[in-house]
This record gives structure tokens, C-alpha cells and sequence, in this order.
């Protein structure tokens, strides 16, 4: 179907975005004819008043190096240093004077070029007293180590005999020493002045170090002509760094005189850029503000012509009854009523596949319902759905609150992971969990499989296999192992080394019949927990080997390690305090022997196991309650513990 061009909406689409365009163009036009005649007004600050302000501005900081630099003139520590810094100072004054040039020609220039020209001869007279001060610094330092050598000579060569003049040598030579550090001139004069007095003194009573005396009191070259020179060099920098510091005050102070002036040229020329830069905004506002104004009309009309009739089809897609102004709107040539047309076009399309699907749908769910399986979708937290099975297993439908449906089974649905075997209830079952869309929301549905029969059947076998084989390796009187699993044990002996302990309780024959077989039994019990309380880690194995005898077996253990095990076990029993008075401590005891794979040359548990009783009968021989852990020792525990 044709639609006539005037008519489209298109048209009147196209036609608002020309009237816009055009109100952009005229705001661009204004925008280069304001900015253009902004231009000029900053031209003329920026090529004339800005560049005289910046190049016055760098002249006031090249004065203000020159005049740090000047100051670190007397803080040089060499010529080359203070060469070094003349030569700076002089490439300043040659850079102020290239300002100077460039500046237009007014009382402030000719002022500072005056000044700078009489500052360079100062400065040259400042290079020439700071290197005078070096070349004194230089002769000092040589004058006071002659006075070290020429006072340690007179120390070692002459022979004092009197110890006043010893005492004014000394004197004399701190005092010349220290003349260097003294603060003021007062205090020179009377070091001076002392100086003189000792040396007169001691010539007088003919002390031979005329070395020593010139060094010091030369009018040359002594260190007090030194220091007297140096003072006057001070004097000379102190009057010259006076003259300098006018100088440089005068230049600073007509240099602000100039980016003062300068500046009030700037800020008369910045207002006037100010009220053109408010006329200019003022102008910009206005186009803004109109071509808003265009805009909001054009957008009403959109809103009538499109927006509004977009919003009725809208509304028509919902019940049957409302889609007869969706009919309406079909009646007509515009591009809505093309869409309206299509939009009725699909909806018919629409409702022959819902018939198709609801159908397929139903026979879905004659499926799951007669299904041998429990299914039930999960969705906003409560069951909303599940099959025939799935009620009569689990008590449940989708009436059911979530309080009475087992934790396990929402803690499962949450996570959704495959469980092999999951309990609810008194039932196990395997769990299948996956995102669907029920209803237009998001939900789970779930797949539980019966394995209850199963997993009893495995539970049964289980817990019968685990009685049968606890009742066959387990002593019943102790709760140690027997000697049906230390032969199993032996079997599957790792090949790292062991350590072999056999322990039996010394005079237990005695014991029973003193005390009966109700004590006997019961004593037996109290050394079996002092074993079990001994053992190292749960790799150690503790086992009933008769009536009074036990073995202990220490996986990845050195024979140090088994000796102090045998000793804990030892001491365990004692805290226990069984009274036996048929024995020589009158308390129940162990005689141990202990023996170390490490000890043969290959693997022998029946040899090992020899050496061990070998070792437990020579303890039952030396005395009892020992514990022998080689052929050539014993370790009493009745010694230990008197």
C-alpha cells in the first residue's frame, strides 16, 4: 500500500527537524560573530599588556636569583666553587640586561639597566675578597699543622725540667690552636695579647722552639697575621655585601613598580573582556531558551500524532474486547495504520499456536502426573506444583507451607547441584535441579528419584561388616588391639623405621593373689589407659600381647623417641599409685625392653621382636621396673625416683 508523501508522518517529522537545524545555524552564526569579536578585544591583552607582565615578572625573579646567589658567595668552600658562582651571576645580569632591552623603554627600565651595570664591578670585588678569604683559609690550615708537628717535635726532643714552662708550652699551643674559633674581636685581642706575654716568658728562660714561636707570631705569614687578614677580608665582604643588598632592594623595588603597573593595565583590560563575555552568554541564553521553545512544540506534536496512537494500539493487545479500536486504527494510509494492520495480522497467527500448545501442554502433564517419579517446581520460596508420587512420598503439594518441607531438600533446591544421595525424611533419593519458567517467572524444577531400599540394603551390610571386624581386632577388657591385628599390621609394614616396645607388669601373679582377680583385671584396664595416654599420634599401635603383657608399636620413630615414650608410660602408671605391697616400690610397675629397626641389617620383625624380649627379661633381672633400650644399659625408675 502507498502512502502519500504530505500526509506521513515522516514528513512532518522532517519538517520540525528543519526548523531546528535552522535555529542551530542561527545560534551558530551568532556563536562566530560573538566569538570573534571576543577574540579581538583578548588579542590585544594578550599581544601587548600580558607579554610586558610576564618578561617584568621573570626580570623580578632573575633579581631575586642573583641575589641568593650573591649570598652563597661567603658559603663557598673553594675558588672553583666561588668561580663557579660569579660566572652564574654574571649569566643572570647578562639575561636581566636582554629583558631590559626588550622592555618598552619608561622610567622603571632605565632605572634597573643603571643599577644592573653598577652592580657587576661589586660582584667582581666580592669573587676577588671571597678568594682572598680561601687563600687565608688555605695558609691557616697549613699554619696549625706545622704548630701540631713543631709542638709534638718540642714534646718528644725537649726535655722540660720545669714544669712551669711545661705547663706555659702547653698553654701556648691550646691557646694558638683555638685562636681560629674565638667569635669576637675582644676575645681575639686578649688570646693575643697572651699569646705574647707566654712567648716573651718563655724566651726569657731560654726555651729553644723558635719553629713554634714563628709559626704563630709571624708578622707574614703566622696565624695571627692570618687570622688578622681574614678579619679584615670579613670586614671588606660585610661592606661590599652592604653595598649589594641596596642595590638589589632598589631593583626589586622597581621591578614591583612595573608588574604593579602592569597588572592594573591587565584587570582594566580583563573587565572589559568581562562585560563583552556577559553579552556574549546573554546572547547564547536567548537562541537556548527559543530553540527550546521549538523543541517542546515539536515534541507535543510528536507526542499527539505518534505517541499517543502507539499508546492506544498498545493498549489494545490485551482482552479480545479492547481490540476493536486496535480495528480502527487499521482504517487509514499513515505508517501506524500499516503496523495497526500487522499487529492484528500476528495476533490471529498467535492464538492458533496457543491452541496448539495448551494441547500439548495438557498431555505433558498427564505424563508427570502418572509418573513413578517425584516432581515439584519451586518458585518466590513455596512449592507451587508437584505430582501424585511426589504428595503421597513426601506429604506435600502446592498448599504446603514451607515449614514442614525438609531442610535438606530446600537447602538442595537453593543450591541446585546433583546430590547422588540425598535424605528427606526417612527416604534417600538422587536429586536433579534445573532454572524453567513457570507462569512467567523464574522457578526450579525438581527431579527426585527413590533410593531409599538401596541405600538401607548398603547401610545394613555396612554396619554388619564393622562389628564383625571391631569384635575380631579388639582386646574386650582393654580396648587395645590384639594380636590378630598385629599380625595383620606386620603384614603391611611400611618400609621406614620403627621403634618396638614390649612392656609387663612386675609381679602381677603376686598382685592377683594378694588382691584378687577383680583388682587384677582392673589394673590391667589402668595400664592400658596409661599406654593409650602415651601414644604419639593415632599411627602408633598399642596391643594386648597376653595376660600382663603389652606391645607397643611406633611407626617413623627413633630409638630416642621410644625410650621416652616407655618413660611417659612409665610415669603415667605411677600417677595412677596402685598399691602393691609384694613389690619393692610398693606400688604397681612395668618392666620394659625396647628395640629399633635400625639395629639389622634387613627387615626381621621376628628378630626385632627377640631383641625386645631379650632386653624386657634382662630388666625383670636387673630389679624390675626398668627400662632397657640397649645390650650394655638399664634405666631404673625406682633410682629415678628416690
Amino acid at each position: 500500500m502507498k502512502i502519500k508523501w504530505r500526509n506521513s508522518i515522516s514528513a512532518r517529522i522532517n519538517g520540525g527537524m528543519i526548523g531546528i537545524l535552522v535555529a542551530l545555524f542561527v545560534m551558530a552564526a551568532l556563536s562566530f560573530w560573538m566569538t570573534a569579536k571576543f577574540n579581538t578585544l583578548s588579542q590585544a591583552v594578550a599581544d601587548v599588556h600580558l607579554p610586558e607582565l610576564a618578561k617584568s615578572s621573570d626580570l623580578q625573579l632573575a633579581i631575586k636569583n642573583i641575589h641568593r646567589k650573591i649570598s652563597s658567595l661567603t658559603q663557598a668552600n673553594s675558588k672553583i666553587e666561588n668561580r663557579i658562582i660569579v660566572q652564574k651571576i654574571i649569566n643572570e645580569l647578562a639575561q636581566v640586561s636582554a629583558v631590559l632591552k626588550k622592555l618598552t623603554v619608561d622610567k622603571y627600565s632605565r632605572t634597573m639597566t643603571v643599577m644592573s651595570k653598577e652592580l657587576l664591578p661589586i660582584v667582581n670585588s666580592y669573587s676577588y675578597e671571597v678568594d682572598n678569604f680561601q687563600d687565608k683559609k688555605a695558609q691557616l690550615r697549613n699554619k696549625v699543622s706545622l704548630l701540631d708537628q713543631f709542638y709534638s717535635i718540642q714534646l718528644k726532643t725537649q726535655k722540660v725540667n720545669n714544669e712551669r714552662a711545661s705547663s706555659q708550652l702547653n698553654t701556648l699551643y691550646i691557646i694558638a690552636r683555638s685562636l681560629g674559633d674565638l667569635p669576637t674581636t675582644f676575645l681575639f685581642k686578649q688570646a693575643q695579647e697572651k699569646i705574647e706575654q707566654i712567648i716573651k716568658q718563655l724566651k726569657q728562660q731560654h726555651f729553644n722552639a723558635t719553629e713554634l714561636f714563628d709559626v704563630i707570631e709571624n708578622p707574614g705569614d703566622g696565624i695571627v697575621a692570618i687570622l688578622q687578614a681574614q678579619s679584615n677580608i670579613k670586614l671588606n665582604l660585610s661592606v661590599l655585601n652592604t653595598q649589594t643588598n641596596v642595590i638589589i632592594e632598589q631593583l626589586n623595588s622597581t621591578s614591583l613598580g612595573k608588574v604593579l603597573f602592569l597588572k592594573k593595565l591587565v584587570a582594566s583590560s580583563s573587565e572589559i573582556l568581562h562585560r563583552t563575555s556577559n553579552q556574549f552568554n546573554t546572547f547564547l541564553i536567548t537562541i537556548v531558551l527559543l530553540t527550546s521553545a521549538l523543541t517542546v512544540a515539536l515534541m507535543y506534536f510528536f507526542h499527539q500524532s505518534i505517541s499517543k496512537r502507539l499508546m492506544i494500539i498498545a493498549n489494545s493487545l490485551g482482552p479480545r474486547e479492547n481490540q476493536t479500536v486496535l480495528e480502527q486504527e487499521t482504517q487509514g494510509t499513515t505508517e501506524i495504520s500499516i503496523i495497526a494492520k500487522s499487529i492484528v495480522k500476528y495476533i490471529g497467527h498467535n492464538e492458533q499456536q496457543n491452541a496448539k500448545i495448551q494441547a500439548n501442554v495438557k498431555q505433558l502433564t498427564m505424563i508427570i502426573e502418572n509418573s513413578s517419579q517425584a516432581v515439584l517446581i519451586y518458585c518466590q520460596d513455596k512449592i507451587v506444583y508437584s505430582n501424585e508420587y511426589c504428595n503421597e512420598l513426601l506429604d506435600v503439594n502446592d498448599f504446603s507451607n514451607t515449614d514442614i518441607v525438609s531442610q535438606n531438600l530446600l537447602i538442595a533446591i537453593d543450591t541446585m547441584t546433583y546430590q547422588d544421595r540425598l535424605k528427606v525424611g526417612p527416604y534417600f533419593f538422587r536429586f536433579f535441579a534445573t532454572d524453567i519458567d513457570w507462569n512467567g517467572k523464574r522457578s526450579t524444577l525438581v527431579l527426585l528419584i527413590d533410593i531409599s531400599n538401596e541405600v538401607n540394603k548398603e547401610k545394613y551390610l555396612i554396619k554388619t561388616l564393622k562389628i564383625v571386624k571391631d569384635e575380631s581386632l579388639t582386646d574386650t577388657l582393654t580396648g587395645l588391639y590384639n594380636r590378630r591385628k598385629l599380625e595383620l599390621f606386620i603384614e603391611q609394614l611400611p618400609p621406614f623405621e620403627y621403634a618396638l616396645i614390649i612392656a609387663d607388669i612386675d609381679f602381677f601373679k603376686a598382685f592377683n593373689d594378694l588382691y584378687g582377680h577383680g583388682e587384677g583385671d582392673l589394673s590391667i584396664t589402668k595400664v592400658a589407659l596409661a599406654i593409650k595416654q602415651s601414644l604419639r599420634t593415632k599411627d602408633d599401635l598399642a596391643v594386648r600381647y597376653g595376660g600382663e603383657e603389652f606391645l607397643i608399636l611406633l611407626l617413623d620413630s627413633t630409638l630416642e623417641q621410644a625410650e621416652m615414650v616407655a618413660d611417659r608410660i612409665q610415669n603415667m602408671l605411677f600417677k595412677f599409685n596402685i598399691k602393691h605391697e609384694k613389690s619393692t616400690l610398693n606400688q604397681l610397675s612395668l618392666s620394659l625392653g625396647i628395640a629399633h629397626s635400625g639395629e639389622l641389617d634387613e627387615e626381621n620383625w621376628q628378630a626385632l621382636f627377640n631383641i625386645a624380649d631379650k632386653r624386657l627379661y634382662q630388666a625383670k633381672s636387673n630389679g624390675r621396673a626398668r627400662i632397657v633400650s640397649r645390650d650394655d644399659d638399664t634405666f631404673s625408675v625406682s633410682e629415678k625416683l628416690k
